[in-house]
């Protein structure tokens, strides 16, 4: 999840807006959900544990690379 809040924020912080596309976990796996995420909805990140997350640098260039190649960011397993 670090990774995601990462990109998300990046792309916020640059007023880029995009879709958000993954599977729902443990339902039908022809189904999606997608949300729109844009700068001015307003978004919060909460992390259980008190440990800080670790953030991939390569994770998060290639989640970046996928949602400004198409402006649609799917997510094809939970991050983290």
């Amino acid at each position: 999840m670090a990774n995601l809040k990462v990109v998300i924020g990046t792309k916020l912080r640059r007023q880029e807006s995009f879709m958000m596309t993954w599977h729902p976990p443990g339902g039908d796996p022809g189904r999606t959900c997608s949300a729109w995420i844009h700068p001015a909805i307003p978004l919060q990140f909460a992390f259980d544990g008190e440990s800080i997350p670790q953030v991939e640098p390569a994770h998060v260039a290639a989640l970046m690379e996928r949602a400004n190649a198409t402006g649609d960011l799917v997510l094809t397993h939970l991050i983290d």
